[in-house]
């Protein structure tokens, strides 16, 4: 018999080389660790800052009820100078509905664009996307010491070792972009509380 057919079609679950509940935890380990590795190659940091300068340009939207005192603008995809609390109508399926600006810069977006939601949602923040792959980590690591900490033979300490490689630049280059875009954030908070201070001192 071999290892492959012992490993499959082996009713003894005392006497199986791996078991099921391992088995789970390492295609969670292979899932993470794709998942990561493709979004880190897919969105690099200079590419998440342009799609949070995009998503800046296109605002945000959000659906009102009209009150009959609100002012109505019109419309235009060529427009951009949507600000804070402008109101526009559209029809949709017949229907009209109110959408209220509530982005601070500006509101370029079409409102009933899903796509368009779906990309302030992720990018709006700066730090939103790489809080997710952030939060995954932690995830990640714990899952492979559940791996690692049990294991008896010698292919699971070669998998372990390759998980290890596998995870660890993907781990390492998440935390530091996660870091380096709080150092950002607190560069542009300290920036726009000195040209306040400007302001009112002139």
């Amino acid at each position: 018999m071999t290892i492959a057919q012992y490993i499959f079609f082996s009713s003894d679950t005392n006497l199986s080389l791996v078991e099921n509940q391992r088995y789970k935890i390492l295609i969670i380990i292979f899932a993470l660790s794709t998942c990561l590795t493709h979004s880190v190659f897919l969105f690099p940091v200079q590419f998440q800052t342009n799609l949070h300068r995009l998503s800046m340009h296109l605002g945000q939207w959000r659906l009102k009820p009209y009150t009959g005192t609100d002012v109505i603008h019109k419309w235009s995809s060529e427009c951009n100078s949507y600000t804070n609390g402008n109101m526009i109508k559209l029809s949709s399926n017949n229907i009209e509905k109110y959408f209220i600006a509530i982005h601070h810069l500006s509101n370029a977006a079409h409102p009933l664009s899903i796509s368009h939601s779906i990309l302030y949602r992720l990018f709006g923040d700066l730090t939103y996307f790489l809080t997710i792959q952030f939060r995954l980590c932690p995830i990640l690591i714990f899952c492979q010491l559940l791996w690692i900490i049990p294991g008896r033979f010698a292919f699971e300490i070669f998998i372990s070792i390759l998980i290890m490689l596998n995870s660890s630049y993907t781990i390492f280059k998440i935390i530091r972009d996660r870091l380096l875009f709080d150092m950002l954030d607190e560069h542009q908070s300290d920036a726009f509380l000195l040209t306040s201070k400007r302001k009112k001192s002139n």
